[in-house]
């Protein structure tokens, strides 16, 4: 139960940076900070698509997965409650230029690259610490927020998306469904993508891999 307390509260403190409109490298410091606090309880995934990554390399079970997975949307969705208290008005988020493939597109290879660096950093017995995956993965959010800062509203992150548009679909409201697909379409596919390309560029040099359950 722990690692999925501390998977919510990493998610709602990332969730609080972006509402607080605090920048790239204030976004990645958060990740960093959340990871050096909770990698060693939960992995420090904040992310459903890391985790669905950590799980097509053969590093989680289903179970498990799911788990994380609804542990980091309700982090989202606790966030995005908090926001709606004190501000009387619902967090969104902004909506890019483009909708559709190109949008799906570059969601998927920012976040394939978020996974790879999650993939090759804590996913690895010769680099496992708290300290090189925080700096990694936060440096990397702070890259890929700053370099596709037109498709980044979501961080790359489907529970960021999922989490403020429950409070809103709880509403009634529903006018970002099409944002919202490629908000999570995408960054399952570069989740997917992640651990194809690590597995290929370590093949003979992994752990050997557990059973999936």
């Amino acid at each position: 139960m722990k690692k999925y307390v501390m998977e919510a509260m990493g998610v709602f403190f990332l969730m609080l940076a972006l509402m607080s409109n605090a920048g790239a490298l204030a976004i990645g410091l958060m990740l960093a900070a959340m990871i050096f606090i909770g990698a060693h309880v939960s992995g420090g995934h904040y992310n459903p698509a890391v985790s669905l990554a950590v799980y097509c390399a053969y590093k989680m079970k289903a179970r498990e997965v799911l788990n994380h997975m609804g542990a980091q949307i309700l982090g989202a969705f606790l966030a995005a409650c908090l926001y709606y208290m004190l501000n009387n008005e619902q967090f969104m988020l902004m909506t890019p230029a483009v909708v559709a493939w190109p949008l799906v597109l570059m969601q998927a290879i920012y976040s394939a690259v978020l996974c790879m660096v999650v993939l090759s950093v804590a996913t690895s017995d010769g680099v496992k610490n708290n300290f090189a995956y925080s700096i990694s993965a936060g440096l990397a959010l702070a890259m890929v927020l700053l370099v596709g800062a037109p498709f980044a509203a979501s961080l790359f992150n489907p529970a960021i998306a999922l989490g403020p548009f429950l409070l809103v679909a709880l509403q009634g409201k529903l006018n970002l469904m099409q944002y919202l697909m490629a908000w999570v379409v995408g960054p399952v596919i570069g989740a997917c993508v992640a651990s194809y390309l690590v597995n290929y560029l370590n093949v003979g040099k992994s752990d050997k891999v557990p059973p999936r359950g």
